[in-house]
């Protein structure tokens, strides 16, 4: 089994987040959110408790080019 870190790819609103997951899994990118089930209840007032991509470190250059793509 492959050991890698979980690292945070993104930070942003709760759909923004949820656009990036739908892509990064299309790829077969392992990845997942943190913060969302509050984000949908209460208003995010800081950045601490936005929404956030986590993905494996070990695929961070991957998940980075596949988002560029989508989103240039």
């Amino acid at each position: 089994m492959e050991n890698s870190n979980i690292i945070e790819l993104y930070r942003g609103d709760l759909w923004e987040c949820q656009l990036r997951k739908s892509i990064l899994k299309d790829s077969g990118i392992f990845c997942f959110l943190k913060n969302s089930h509050r984000a949908g209840y209460f208003p995010i007032v800081a950045p601490a408790q936005m929404v956030i991509v986590m993905i494996k470190e070990s695929d961070l250059e991957k998940a980075r080019t596949v988002l560029q793509n989508q989103f240039t």
